[in-house]
């Protein structure tokens, strides 16, 4: 019998042909398809990192404004008394003219955890920046991926949007909860979902809360 023949009754079994032993193949050995990544995330991530740089990078080295320069005052007395009503050597205390009092709270907040400094003052308007960028990727479903795409990256560009982002004044709070509870408004329409009118109550507190007027 030549070899031929042996080599086809070795790969023919009892039960019929013997199946192929499958290959090991280490990962860097896989053809990476292009065709299976998801772009529009990755286009979304990369909007993202843009986003927290362009809101994070060196928020202390501008001279507080004016107005800055009484909410920062204000929040960090909060966090040091517990109370913005009133302060030792300014007569008054909190008074409505400074905007609404979440602003004070947030500032606060920021100070606690990332310590007090110019830079840190600025922490909370720059998240809430950062995340009105993040929202646009809730808008898929009403105006397209690419215009949800289109969104962001107008967002992340805007002068006026980059400016308060990193400013500490009421107007990104208000901002963000207003875009919040519109996104809400929209989802629950389309799935009446109860977490979506929630948190369009929560915007809605967000955005009342840091009003002018309050």
């Amino acid at each position: 019998m030549d070899n031929r023949r042996l080599s086809a009754r070795a790969d023919y079994g009892a039960s019929g042909p013997a199946r192929p032993y499958a290959t090991p193949y280490s990962f860097l050995d896989r053809a990476f398809e292009l065709t299976r990544v998801n772009w529009e995330v990755l286009i979304f991530v990369g909007l993202m990192f843009i986003a927290v740089f362009t809101r994070l990078w060196d928020l202390g080295t501008r001279a507080f404004s004016h107005d800055e320069s009484i909410h920062a005052f204000f929040s960090d007395w909060y966090l040091k008394t517990g109370d913005y009503t009133t302060t030792a050597g300014y007569q008054g205390g909190y008074d409505p003219t400074y905007h609404g009092p979440l602003l004070y709270h947030m500032v606060a907040l920021g100070n606690l955890l990332f310590g007090t400094s110019d830079a840190t003052a600025r922490i909370m308007p720059a998240i809430f920046g950062i995340i009105l960028v993040g929202l646009c990727w809730l808008l898929r479903p009403f105006i397209g991926r690419l215009g949800a795409l289109i969104a962001a990256a107008l967002v992340i560009l805007s002068p006026s949007i980059s400016y308060y982002s990193r400013s500490l004044r009421h107007d990104i709070f208000v901002l963000t909860g207003t875009m919040l509870l519109f996104v809400s408004i929209l989802w629950f329409m389309r799935t009446h979902q109860p977490k979506w009118a929630y948190l369009g109550a929560l915007g809605l507190i967000i955005a009342f809360a840091s009003h002018e007027l309050i």
